[in-house]
């Protein structure tokens, strides 16, 4: 009787024990997955950082192209409404009726 009753607990316990062990190469593997999702992040936040910073290098050269090309418009209104007082100026002296 005694025999049958220490049989029955080793069993449970040996159940406990495998169910333990495979509890534990569970979360060996999920923690591996984990690792390797967290290396993959890394990877693609590296590669994110990179474009941001072409990204912002493009900008910044983009204002600087618009910042000239703004005052080369300005100069050449300049250049115009002087050239059509020049014109007017000129028609206006040199007019002979």
């Amino acid at each position: 009787m005694k025999t049958a009753k220490l049989r029955d607990e080793k069993e449970v316990l040996d159940r406990q024990q495998r169910a333990d062990i495979d509890a534990q190469k569970n979360l060996i593997e999920n923690l591996q997955q984990f690792e390797n999702w967290k290396h993959e992040l890394e990877s693609q936040e590296k590669q994110m950082q990179g474009r941001l910073k072409k990204i912002l290098d493009a900008v910044k050269k983009h204002d600087e192209e618009l910042k000239r090309v703004k005052e080369e418009q300005c100069e050449m209104k300049n250049k115009l409404q002087h050239s059509r007082l020049v014109r007017l100026s000129c028609d206006t002296c040199c007019w002979i009726p």
